[in-house]
């Protein structure tokens, strides 16, 4: 059985939708700040490059394979860093 590579469905598609019931997963090809408004809790996984998660008077700071769950209106942005070519970042979103 063969996998799905989710950074490479990810950056050719935009995003890769993941069915799993009662929570939906979705990878997130993340190049410029998203503000997400809401009261869900939301975990996210950074899978490529790295990410900040602004949640009003405090942030995390997510390199790959971290993850981070809030709850609540926050803003996501991408980080350049010297090591990557790119600053778009990719993430795993999981939300109920």
């Amino acid at each position: 059985m063969k996998g799905t590579h989710l950074v490479r469905v990810s950056k050719s598609s935009g995003g890769f939708p993941i069915p799993l019931q009662g929570v939906h997963v979705a990878t997130i090809c993340l190049e410029a700040p998203l503000e997400v408004e809401g009261s869900d809790e939301v975990m996210y996984v950074c899978l490529e490059n790295e990410i900040v998660i602004d949640i009003g008077l405090d942030f995390a700071h997510l390199r790959p394979l971290e993850a981070f769950t809030v709850l609540g209106a926050h803003k996501i942005s991408p980080v350049s860093t010297s090591k990557s070519a790119s600053s778009t970042s990719i993430v795993l979103r999981v939300s109920r």
